[in-house]
């Protein structure tokens, strides 16, 4: 673990609170971390974040790291994102990767 999110995780474990600017940039690693903690919390508000700047180009990604992690409120957001810009999101490099993912390449035929 990256010792600056783990450094992160244990402000927030004592203090109730992360800096977002550090969960912005780290938002990927703290949701990992907080899932394998659960630390349902900053779990929640590391979901939020990664929402927020979703786009066409990481959102490939960011529902990998939603199955990944069990975050079922970052997976429709998500989904229908990709639907709606299925153009560009196939464009991307990592739309390659789903095919290791049978469980979400279901969830995502069903939504297109």
């Amino acid at each position: 673990m990256d010792p600056n999110v783990f450094s992160d995780v244990l402000t927030f474990i004592y203090t109730d609170n992360i800096d977002d600017e550090s969960l912005t940039e780290k938002g990927e690693m703290v949701l990992k971390t907080a899932e394998i903690l659960k630390l349902e919390k900053l779990k929640s508000r590391a979901e939020k974040v990664l929402l927020s700047s979703l786009n066409p180009s990481n959102a490939t990604d960011r529902l990998i790291l939603a199955y990944e992690c069990n975050c079922e409120q970052m997976k429709e957001p998500i989904l229908q994102m990709m639907k709606q810009y299925k153009t560009e999101v196939q464009a991307t490099p990592n739309w390659k990767l789903l095919k290791n993912y049978p469980e979400i390449l279901l969830d995502l035929f069903t939504v297109i």
